[in-house]
């Protein structure tokens, strides 16, 4: 499976930042919307039970802020990056999540059971 199909099972949520004054044009949000548009069918086909939000503000910084469900987040600046780099960025943070997920699992393993 596809680094995308893990979203879902890694991350909380995952929310595009944009200015709204920016989003039509092609200033500073264009690669989010290009990278919004073309991989939000693909996205949402395979994790079905996620939303992917799109926020617009007046005056925001193009920005990628995902949480995780360990309750950390991470914030990524987005302004003139291009979709490439969007999806290398959001690639890595699940990668990284799963890495995670994984090493707490293994050292939950490990631990002696405990009888009440």
């Amino acid at each position: 499976m596809s680094w995308r199909g893990y979203v879902s099972r890694s991350v909380r949520n995952v929310r595009f930042i944009v200015d709204n004054a920016q989003m039509d044009k092609g200033g500073s949000c264009f690669g989010v919307r290009q990278w919004y548009e073309s991989n939000l069918a693909t996205m949402a086909e395979v994790n079905p039970h996620f939303t992917f939000m799109l926020r617009g503000f007046d005056f925001a910084e193009p920005s990628l802020l995902i949480s995780f469900n360990d309750g950390t987040a991470r914030i990524e600046p987005l302004a003139h990056k291009t979709p490439t780099d969007i999806d290398a960025y959001l690639r890595q943070a699940v990668v990284d999540a799963v890495k995670k997920n994984r090493d707490e699992i293994r050292e939950t393993a490990t631990l002696p059971h405990i009888e009440r």
